[in-house]
């Protein structure tokens, strides 16, 4: 579906466009995409993550939607069509900077589809602002930096902390300044819900 706004060519089953964010159909048009089976959705689509910031990409991507960097190489094999997936892509998720990828954030409030925002070593920056490292400019409600998640490798903790935010961080439906994050713990700011998910050392 080619979005009005910038042109560019989104799959059918999103609501959004992934380039400028702005609304693909009228409100029916939403409601008819939503309500069709999630089994016409070929997952295979968005299994190559950019190599500068994570965003999943198409196998037709020449450029990345989420940052607009140039995808050099997005090739993806699956080894078993039948059960026992394994994938094996041909772009690792890497930051532009060479952070290692230590976690996700994951989000059905955006889409309904679902959304997932990759969390790196040291500091990240959560908020509407375009210089965040996740920007969420979806909800109003959310301040230009809202909330942090820092990762060191010398004490493996993640640990949170709201950056001033004007409606606040809720992590595990308790308004908290500041504190631990542990896996599948869940983070509210304004109307967005995100769970995160940590990945064991390896």
């Amino acid at each position: 579906m080619r979005c009005k706004n910038c042109g560019w060519e989104n799959p059918d089953e999103n609501l959004k466009c992934e380039k400028c964010r702005s609304s693909l159909g009228s409100m029916n048009d939403l409601i008819s995409i939503k309500q069709q089976s999630t089994a016409s959705f070929d997952v295979r689509k968005t299994l190559a993550g950019c190599p500068y910031c994570g965003y999943p990409l198409r196998p037709s991507d020449q450029r990345c939607p989420n940052c607009d960097k140039p995808v050099v190489e997005n090739v993806i094999n699956i080894s078993s069509p039948i059960g026992g997936t394994i994938i094996d892509s041909g772009t690792s998720v890497k930051h532009k900077e060479g952070k290692k990828l230590v976690g996700f954030l994951v989000s059905y409030s955006i889409t309904p589809l679902g959304e997932f925002f990759p969390v790196f070593e040291g500091r990240n920056y959560i908020g509407r602002d375009n210089s965040s490292n996740i920007c969420i400019q979806e909800d109003a409600l959310i301040s230009g930096k809202h909330f942090s998640i820092l990762y060191r490798p010398v004490d493996k903790i993640f640990k949170f902390k709201d950056e001033q935010s004007s409606n606040g961080t809720f992590v595990n439906e308790k308004l908290s300044d500041e504190g631990e994050l542990k896996n599948f713990d869940t983070i509210v700011i304004g109307s967005t819900k995100l769970l995160f998910i940590a990945i064991p050392p390896f």
